[in-house]
């Protein structure tokens, strides 16, 4: 598993700054953002 920190540093690399406001509206919405975001890295 991933942690958040590490998930952090990538999205704020990515322009995710806002991590913590996205992950409010559930863990569904970072993991498919984070697999949309991956497969570009």
């Amino acid at each position: 598993m991933i942690k958040l920190t590490e998930l952090k540093e990538k999205f704020s690399k990515l322009g995710y700054d806002n991590l913590e406001k996205i992950s409010e509206g559930g863990e569904g919405i970072v993991c498919e953002a984070f697999k949309e975001q991956k497969s570009t890295l």
